[in-house]
């Protein structure tokens, strides 16, 4: 279980939801909520409980890294994306 376990979610318009942050508590995600509705008045915000971290900022950029490192050749340094067809 998160010591953090309320995510932040930012859904902006045109873009998939996104975790942005995480708070220990409650009433502290929710005052972050009303923070950011207030500087982004078109973005949408709203919290979620998630004790798991399973919507976690830093998941999103390992699974990312993964991907990334799934399509580099170490022979050659290449980074492309290769047909496994």
């Amino acid at each position: 279980m998160s010591d953090r376990p309320y995510a932040i979610i930012a859904a902006m318009p045109g873009h998939k939801p996104k975790a942005i942050g995480r708070s220990n508590n409650r009433i502290d995600a929710d005052s972050m909520v009303r923070f950011l509705q207030r500087k982004v008045p078109n973005g949408s915000f709203y919290v979620v409980f998630d004790p798991e971290e399973t919507c976690c900022v830093d998941s999103e950029t390992e699974a990312d890294q993964r991907r990334e490192n799934e399509n580099y050749d170490s022979n050659t340094g290449d980074r492309s994306i290769t047909n496994h067809s």
